[in-house]
């Protein structure tokens, strides 16, 4: 880590002043080490990234995605657009600071940076290790191991939170926003998102509804097998895939989704031919392997706005299911 960055960071335990301990540097930056604080709370610096959580957790599922698919969801452009249009807070944020909630591999971090902000990511899977290789050497750019129930983050200070794609895998989504919002600043925004049920006769409805009732069988076996199965899947039905939608067109696109298929053309458009059927793996593993999977509606989602006492909110069907704005 960037030394320089110490003062954004607290004990996650009592919110205690951090300082570094048997620090080994590398290129002006933190390599390993220890953060203290004055209550006997120590956490370790190991390759450059401040680590927070064990390294087996809930979302031990993610980091096996991005060990599989290191590359996959960072070869695709697409994502700087949702960043600015689900978020809406332009391009020019400099001397800010932001706070990423959930980054993974570190598919939104690099758009992030290119606002000028100073951007703290963290997330409680490995994924943070992919995101350091890419974004971890940028001057204003702090990458964390940590867990969203415990951030290592002091409260109120950050201008701008966005968490996507993050909390229907935690154990309490309402919690965990909450959690984002003690960050917030006095007049600080935030940007979430959250899965929800897509209502009968959606296009969508029953790829969803199938989904979860293969969550029934896989949510018994290890993230693993589940990794296996879905490998084995893909590969025997995806010529099938192909010529269904060759020779049905619209109706293939629907048969597909009731076998867990996404229409990844028109969903992703521009992508590497080659790497729909990675991104078809890399999909159905993300519907079946992670251990929560909690949607919301619009109203509820509303509510913990309200709740949070965030003024000026709102909320609608986006990206990932529905999506959310609001401000101190």
């Amino acid at each position: 880590m960037n030394p320089k960055h110490l003062y954004l960071l607290a004990c996650p335990v009592c919110q205690s002043e951090l300082d570094f301990r048997n620090t080994h540097f590398e290129n002006g930056r933190i390599r390993s080490g220890e953060l203290c604080d004055k209550n006997g709370h120590a956490f370790p610096i190991i390759d450059f990234i401040p680590r927070f959580v064990p390294r087996e957790n809930y979302v031990s599922n993610f980091s096996a995605q991005w060990e599989k698919w290191p590359e996959l969801l960072s070869c695709y452009d697409g994502y700087k657009e949702r960043f600015f249009n689900e978020t809406k807070w332009g391009s020019d944020l400099k001397g800010a600071l932001m706070l990423e909630a959930g980054c993974g591999a570190g598919t939104f971090t690099p758009f992030a940076a290119s606002t000028g902000a100073t951007v703290v990511s963290f997330d409680l899977s490995t994924g943070v290790d992919a995101n350091y290789l890419k974004s971890g050497c940028l001057e204003n750019v702090l990458i964390v191991q940590a867990d969203i129930f415990a951030m290592p983050m002091k409260k109120g200070l950050f201008d701008y939170i966005f968490c996507f794609g993050v909390l229907q895998h935690t154990p309490s989504p309402k919690k965990a926003f909450m959690e984002l919002c003690y960050r917030l600043s006095d007049r600080g925004q935030l940007a979430v998102d959250n899965y929800t049920m897509p209502p009968i006769g959606h296009s969508y409805e029953m790829l969803w509804k199938n989904k979860y009732r293969v969550r029934y069988v896989t949510s018994r076996f290890s993230e693993k097998t589940v990794l296996k199965l879905v490998w084995a899947y893909v590969n025997v039905l995806w010529p099938l895939t192909r010529m269904s939608l060759l020779l049905f067109g619209e109706y293939g696109v629907a048969m597909n989704r009731f076998f867990l298929f996404d229409d990844y053309k028109g969903r992703l458009p521009g992508m590497d031919e080659k790497r729909y059927k990675s991104f078809a793996m890399l999909d159905i593993y993300d519907f079946l392997a992670p251990k929560y999977d909690i949607p919301v509606d619009i109203d509820e989602l509303k509510s913990w706005f309200c709740s949070a006492g965030l003024n000026n909110h709102e909320v609608h069907f986006g990206y990932n299911g529905i999506e959310g704005r609001g401000s101190r």
